[in-house]
């Protein structure tokens, strides 16, 4: 049990999103893992891995949907790849 403050609806906290999986938006095909969430002064950091590895700013144009008890859904470039 939480006792974290009430968020507005459709607001989740970053903490249950981690280790939920990640799938691409169109196709609806695993992507990977959320494993970690950064944070910087220009933002939050996604960071999936999966056969590829990813970090992905936490933006509408790339993070389409997160929702704890289905996943997340993601749009994701070629540029957003990492070294694994």
């Amino acid at each position: 049990d939480r006792t974290d403050p009430s968020l507005p609806q459709d607001a989740v906290y970053n903490d249950d999103l981690v280790g939920l999986p990640v799938f691409d938006y169109d196709t609806g095909a695993p992507v990977g893992t959320l494993v970690q969430i950064d944070e910087s002064i220009s933002g939050f950091f996604y960071r999936i891995k999966g056969e590829s590895d990813y970090t992905v700013p936490a933006v509408d144009r790339y993070i389409l949907r997160a929702d704890p008890d289905t996943g997340i859904f993601v749009r994701l470039d070629e540029g957003l790849k990492t070294e694994s």
